[in-house]
């Protein structure tokens, strides 16, 4: 016969070895406006970074000065916003 103290140890002490990561990611969301507060839609959002390189930042359906982007790894990002009459 089997002692279930013996075999719930076993259990415990194998669950336990394994690793336990956690992938964690970011996210942002920003409104793009012009120095009075106005929201500027249709800017070119990119964001980059050393590992993915450029790529661009979707607008928002609802709200076209608004832009969203997730799941991004831990790191270090530069982000270009343009829009044809404005700096960047």
């Amino acid at each position: 016969m089997i002692n279930h103290r013996w075999l719930v140890a076993a259990l415990l002490a194998a669950v336990s070895s394994l690793p336990l990561t956690a992938q964690e990611t970011g996210a942002f969301r920003i409104s793009v406006t012009d120095p009075s507060g106005a929201g500027i839609a249709d800017a070119q959002v990119v964001i980059s970074d050393e590992v993915h390189g450029s790529r661009p930042v979707p607008a928002d359906e609802s709200d076209p000065t608004t832009y969203t982007m997730a799941g991004l790894d831990p790191g270090l990002y530069r982000l270009v916003i343009t829009k044809a009459g404005f700096g960047s």
